[in-house]
């Protein structure tokens, strides 16, 4: 292995120096943009050019996502502009990454990217980056910040948005605004950096005679019409994304002891003439329902609603970003829908809510002590407050409301969609083999933990899939690529997978049973409470399949604790042999965020240091560049 790591690193190095051409992708949808509500498109009337405004500010948002929470957050600072009512381009004010216009855009530009798998861009934004680094790169706007989405607990920390701001540094597209990097380790979350960073980029940007007006009514996205209404608009459900499917769950076994702390499920779903096609080491995106006892608690809150006839849901025209996403139809069906389907389906009332939420409620607040409070929470001074109130005892924006009864009873029914977010789909390692294409099986550790607060806080789709979903039931689900990718050619595969971050890797060896010389290590706390598949494993080393080290934390002798890093410090000969190979050596990395990842790693370097890699951090840095260390958290 460490030869044929020399070779690569002299032939790899070589093709970064030729520049590379530039293909802009053609839409398949390319034309007018049709309305999110289904409503058939027209034709603008494209008459005379319009002259801009004088004290105009052209302002283009583009995000690259993989889960949604960069085009959320484009959202709010696409609505905070119109707010300050600075202009926008005439494509509107947002796009993603795969569709920005680079070379022929000279609107201020700010960049939201979240970060996937080790470090690596979405999907969605993989092409913009690669003409934005090409040796023949376009210009790009003078004036641009980039906005990072990440979690410090990874190893590679916002590395997309960083790349992103150096880049536009060499190409000089970047002004006095350094790159916001937000953590999810954060206490208040990506609102911890984001806040502050763009209130100076609003005090820079934002002409004098623009500044918004804090008394003014809060942006209302979407608005409402009976079905009953004259001025029907046919719904479109065609327009549902086809990557998503209903399925049947067949499955929900517990796989720990009913003594046992933690609930851990198998759940699985049948894929019988199914379109869902996967890899090893791919994902399911899974959408939950909202708990029938928070579907009540809505409608204690708002009665009215049960009662009124289906309704149509229309974005507002001005607002040409704004678009429902079209997963809804096919978990809700054709528009109209009625409320029971929003608060069951669409809505999540489980929910974390944030400053804006405040801002409208404080807005129809009618209580002068109630909206003093909800000042001191919209504040400057008042994110401490805020966290202490919601994100410390995980408040969700439903107990807000309950909360607040009589303010909740003052709000609009289409400022309900700006209270309360849309529900997202939850993702799951594919714990199931590709071959075993009847059926899809995951592996869920169900969330449930105590705060300052009365109720328990329960996980919005892993308690639902355990305890709401019954066998039977239609789930909405589609597949996405993951991070982790198996190796093409024959070679050492060391897999390290405490709790249920062992999924991908059933899917792999049982996917590629026969193949490469695989080595699981596996960590639990209880041989006989949380052993995730040990029978199954224990007959795959009966079959020469599979060389597998467990560790039981808690069943141990004396006072040594026993993690899968002390396992791999103790099986520093094997790693010897692997290095010295002439196969590949590849090591997988899956698990739940924070020490884990950071501990194997220094083991790994460990027995690299034993095996005579002097410079343990290098090597294991270009394992990791060229695919042979990889790894995923969540």
């Amino acid at each position: 292995m460490l030869s044929r790591i020399l070779i690569l690193k002299m032939d790899i190095r070589l093709p970064k120096l030729l520049p590379r051409p530039i293909k802009r992708r053609e839409r398949a949808d390319a034309g007018p943009p049709k309305p999110a509500d289904g409503s058939p498109s027209t034709p603008k009337d494209e008459g005379p050019s319009k002259q801009k405004e004088p004290g105009r500010v052209d302002i283009l948002i583009a995000y690259g996502t993989t889960t949604g929470t960069a085009r959320d957050v484009a959202d709010r600072i696409a609505r905070e502009a119109y707010n300050y009512k600075i202009g926008c381009v005439d494509e509107g004010h947002l796009c993603g990454l795969f569709e920005y216009p680079l070379g022929g855009n000279n609107a201020k530009t700010i960049f939201v990217i979240s970060t996937t798998g080790q470090g690596e861009f979405p999907d969605d934004s993989r092409e913009f980056w690669s003409e934005l680094s090409a040796n023949t790169a376009p210009e790009v706007p003078i004036h641009s910040a980039v906005i990072g989405l990440g979690d410090s607990s990874y190893e590679m920390f916002n590395y997309p948005a960083k790349k992103i701001h150096r880049r536009l540094k060499q190409l000089g597209g970047i002004g006095k605004f350094e790159a916001c990097l937000c953590d999810d380790q954060h206490d208040l979350g990506y609102i911890g950096a984001l806040n502050p960073f763009l209130g100076r980029l609003w005090e820079d940007w934002v002409p004098k005679t623009c500044k918004a007006n804090p008394d003014a009514v809060p942006l209302a996205r979407y608005t409402l019409l009976s079905s009953n209404s004259e001025n029907v608009i046919p719904s479109q459900p065609d327009q549902m994304c086809d990557k998503l499917e209903l399925r049947k769950m067949i499955r929900n076994e517990r796989l720990t002891a009913e003594d046992h702390s933690q609930d851990t499920r198998l759940i699985a779903f049948e894929t019988e003439a199914s379109n869902l096609r996967f890899r090893a080491g791919d994902v399911a995106q899974v959408y939950p329902e909202n708990f029938p006892e928070n579907v009540k608690g809505f409608f204690d809150l708002f009665p009215q609603l049960k009662d009124q006839p289906p309704f149509f849901l229309i974005s507002d025209p001005d607002m040409q970003w704004i678009n429902l996403p079209p997963e809804f139809y096919r978990l809700c069906g054709a528009q109209p829908w009625t409320w029971e389907e929003v608060a069951l389906k669409l809505l999540n009332f489980q929910s974390i809510p944030g400053v804006y939420a405040f801002e409208i409620l404080r807005h129809f607040a009618n209580d002068p002590l109630i909206k003093e409070k909800f000042d001191d929470y919209c504040g400057p001074g008042g994110l401490e407050e805020l966290y202490n109130y919601t994100s410390r005892p995980r408040r969700t924006i439903l107990e807000v409301l309950l909360d607040f009864p009589s303010t909740a009873a003052l709000v609009p029914a289409n400022y309900l969609f700006e209270l309360i977010p849309f529900m997202r789909p939850r993702a799951f390692s594919i714990a199931s083999p590709p071959k075993e294409n009847h059926h899809i099986e995951i592996l869920v550790a169900v969330v449930q933990y105590k705060t300052n607060l009365k109720t328990d806080r329960k996980g919005t789709c892993s308690y639902w899939l355990a305890n709401y979903c019954p066998i039977g039931k239609e789930v909405g689900i589609f597949i996405d690529k993951g991070s982790m990718r198996p190796p093409t050619e024959n070679a050492h595969v060391v897999m390290i997978g405490p709790g249920t971050g062992v999924a991908p890797f059933r899917s792999m060896i049982k996917q590629h049973a026969g193949e490469w010389d695989k080595h699981l290590f596996f960590g639990c706390r209880n041989k006989n409470k949380d052993f995730y598949f040990g029978e199954e494993f224990s007959q795959m080393v009966g079959r020469n399949e599979l060389t597998f080290y467990p560790a039981f934390s808690r069943d141990r002798i004396g006072r040594k604790v026993n993690y899968v890093q002390d396992l791999l410090v103790k099986e520093d000969i094997l790693f010897n042999r692997m290095v010295y190979d002439n196969l590949p050596l590849y090591i997988y990395v899956c698990g739940r965020a924070g020490a884990m990842p950071k501990d194997v790693r220094s083991a790994v370097k460990n027995v690299l240091l034993h095996a005579g890699v002097f410079d343990t951090e290098e090597f294991l840095q270009y394992m990791i560049e060229n695919g042979y260390y990889q790894t995923e958290t969540y």
